[in-house]
């Protein structure tokens, strides 16, 4: 290796770091504001990185064929390239969060069906940055050439990335996402600062390399070619088995709204690590035994993950008969065995690739090869997520990436490993893969197969239909109740109290919509018991509408109801679309702290206001410690509100623009209702109304320090007793 011609070469790991840290937070900041524009939040999460990672691939490729002759013109470039992209992911947030109108209209405009328009869409507003950031590894393996080790370089940025989405999450709740955006700008400033500060201490030309022989050039092509062979087949593998490892962190903790930052975060510490082994290691071995050894330790890190899935999985669920309160030990040896050692192992791969590549002195190649990582990484994300979930499920890839690895450790092995060595090796994966194709198995979940009615597994993630002991049941998403539990009086009742207080209120039920669906119950009483003339049951999870028919004893067969029409999609994305304004629109997403948070916030309530008729009313589920900052936010849009009082300090609020009034041609219909709920009678329920007046007066005299609104939700974790999930609250006292 060269002698340091400066001596501050090891500085620019600083840039580095912070690089990684500002992309992964605008990245994460990019898929909130998506969803808000998009609705769903696994389907924002998947054009996000399709987008991130293909913008990168542009970027990298660009600079490749443009690479400045020098390392001091390399590093002005990079510092050129970290400015623009702050600057660029600044403005797509503030886009995201400050233009919804414009991206909706720009999507409307957008050709193409509706997958293929939303990635059109992430492209346009997140392409440019993403772009930006994928020049940067090319731009500093020209400008560090020779003096610090590329793979060490990225293995740095890794760290940096891991940093980011804990502290975007982090950001959102503490700053708002504009602020938070705004710190992330300022890293990338900080790092375009550095990297030109430094340019003076770096020469104008590079010293003359001597003219390579005819077998050195060979073999310079030879190693390139494996560089890139490794590069692609890294970028493959890691974003196909990250959605896998995103889905097992949500059974594990139970919670889509910080799941994705905390696997994230945990992956990307994982491929950092990697980076780090695999820069010590190709000082000691070549290239093909560490290969060797990587491929070889997945396998037996993911086979030991099948067989303890279920013991970790299904101890989760205090129903389950393997529920063991004692089992975070076995849940810890999952994690590790099933994400943390095969990231580190997966994450050596890419940067050996870039020390092969600049043992051959071509750095143009870097770019090259950063882009055949993020090409083939998207092609792994997108069909894990979008095909093979469907059909062998998150088990099942966990088998497809044993036998993967067991492969290339096999191939590997023949360059790397001598006669007796590779027997060996042979043996051991395909002893492991045996064992992984053998545990295959039956859906991954938290709920024990004996108590399952139905488990589905799609892009949306893993549904479960759970027949629970005492005649309940109960649905869960990866992890994550999605409401309580039928056969315990109070769940059903709650879903039937919306439906009879948006009756009693509504000045007519022609057009209805039901953001939610849960059990259908909401839904089932107004298509059925209340006769409206339409009802558009809106769900972000396919298998809820698959499911229906199963609470058919509590949802009035709500599946087989001419006027209800179900809908694939978030609730904002639905009302983004309208164009007949509602009579009544009802959230049954009462459990916001988990799954609907942005179905409470300022920004929702005003546009649900645009969606209603002039009298239409907004009815939804609020409890104690939410409702304050809740009826401030909806105050902001809605003038008049009542609430039906329930238990514990809970409520159904019903908002309006104008005064809110009984509606006596449904006095009949209400009453037939009632009498399958606990209050039974006419007269109970216009006493719960009076207390919910009183109820209604106690949450508005709190004190709100800050509405909930999609730029700065107020929020804070909590742990549930039950599953062990984290929860999000919205505080009143901002606290």
């Amino acid at each position: 290796m060269p002698a340091r011609t400066y001596p501050l070469a090891g500085l620019l790991f600083i840039p580095f770091f912070l690089s990684g840290a500002a992309a992964l937070a605008f990245e994460a900041l990019w898929v909130r504001g998506l969803t808000l524009i998009l609705g769903s939040t696994s389907r924002s999460l998947s054009c996000v990185v399709t987008a991130f990672l293909l913008g990168h691939a542009a970027g990298a490729w660009l600079a490749a064929r443009r690479l400045p002759p020098s390392p001091k013109s390399s590093l002005r470039a990079y510092g050129y390239a970290e400015l623009g992209a702050a600057l660029l992911g600044m403005s797509a947030v503030a886009w995201c969060f400050h233009g919804g109108d414009s991206l909706v209209a720009l999507r409307l405009w957008l050709p193409g069906p509706s997958v293929a328009g939303d990635f059109l869409l992430a492209c346009v507003v997140f392409g440019p940055a993403s772009a930006a950031f994928g020049a940067t590894l090319p731009l500093v393996a020209r400008a560090a050439s020779g003096r610090i080790r590329i793979s060490l370089l990225y293995a740095v940025n890794l760290f940096g990335a891991a940093l980011g989405p804990l502290l975007a999450t982090w950001g959102v709740a503490r700053l708002g996402a504009t602020a938070t955006a705004a710190v992330a700008a300022l890293a990338g400033v900080a790092a375009a600062a550095w990297a030109l500060s430094m340019t003076a201490t770096l020469p104008e030309r590079e010293a003359p390399k001597p003219a390579a022989t005819p077998d050195a050039r060979s073999a310079a092509a030879a190693q390139l070619r494996l560089g890139l062979a490794i590069a692609a087949t890294s970028g493959f593998l890691v974003l196909s088995a990250q959605v896998a490892w995103v889905r097992l962190f949500g059974l594990l903790v139970g919670d889509r709204v910080f799941v994705t930052a905390i696997a994230l975060s945990c992956i990307l510490f994982g491929l950092g690590a990697g980076g780090m082994i695999a820069n010590r290691a190709t000082q000691r071995r070549s290239a093909e035994q560490t290969l060797t050894l990587s491929f070889a330790c997945a396998v037996v890190s993911l086979a030991t993950a099948l067989v303890l899935a279920d013991p970790a999985l299904l101890s989760l669920h205090p129903d389950s008969p393997d529920y063991v309160r004692s089992a975070p030990l076995v849940r810890a040896a999952f994690v590790l065995t099933a994400v943390i050692l095969p990231a580190i192992c997966m994450g050596t791969l890419f940067p050996l690739a870039l020390s092969l590549i600049e043992r051959t002195a071509q750095l143009r190649s870097v770019g090259t090869a950063v882009a055949c990582n993020t090409v083939t990484g998207a092609l792994g994300a997108l069909s894990t997520a979008y095909f093979l979930s469907g059909r062998i499920g998150t088990r099942g890839i966990l088998v497809l990436h044993v036998v993967l690895c067991a492969f290339f450790a096999v191939i590997a092995s023949r360059r790397g490993a001598a006669r007796g060595g590779r027997a060996l090796i042979v043996g051991v994966v395909g002893g492991f893969a045996a064992l992984a194709l053998w545990k295959r198995g039956p859906a991954l979940g938290v709920v024990h197969p004996q108590l399952r009615a139905v488990v589905q597994e799609d892009a949306s993630g893993i549904f479960e239909a759970a027949a629970l002991p005492g005649g309940r049941l109960a649905i869960f998403n990866t992890g994550s109740r999605l409401a309580g539990e039928l056969g315990r009086t109070s769940t059903a009742d709650t879903q039937r109290y919306l439906a009879i207080t948006s009756a009693h209120f509504a000045p007519r039920l022609e057009q209805v919509a039901v953001l939610g669906m849960g059990y259908g119950i909401s839904a089932g009483a107004i298509a059925r018991g209340f006769g409206a003339t339409r009802v558009d049951g809106v769900d972000v999870l396919p298998a809820v509408f698959d499911s229906l028919w199963r609470y058919q004893g509590y949802n009035d067969a709500v599946h087989l109801a001419p006027n209800l029409h179900a809908l694939v999609m978030d609730g904002r994305r639905y009302l983004h679309g309208q164009v007949r304004q509602q009579d009544a629109v009802i959230v049954s997403v009462h459990q916001y702290r988990t799954q609907g948070a942005s179905l409470a916030t300022a920004e929702f309530f005003a546009q649900a206001r645009r969606a209603l008729r002039d009298d239409g009313v907004l009815v939804q589920y609020v409890w104690g410690e939410d409702a304050a900052v809740v009826l401030a936010s909806a105050a902001q849009s809605f003038e008049e509100m009542r609430a039906l009082a329930l238990a514990k300090g809970e409520a159904i609020v019903v908002f309006s623009a104008r005064p809110v009034r009984a509606n006596p041609q449904q006095r009949g219909p209400v009453s037939l209702q009632l009498a399958q709920t606990a209050l039974r009678t006419h007269a109970l329920f216009e006493q719960r109304l009076l207390q919910g007046e009183a109820q209604l007066r106690r949450w508005r005299s709190q004190p709100v320090a800050s509405l909930h609104t999609d730029n700065h939700p107020v929020l804070e974790f909590r742990r549930s007793p039950s599953i062990g999930t984290f929860r999000v609250s919205l505080s009143p006292t901002g606290r």
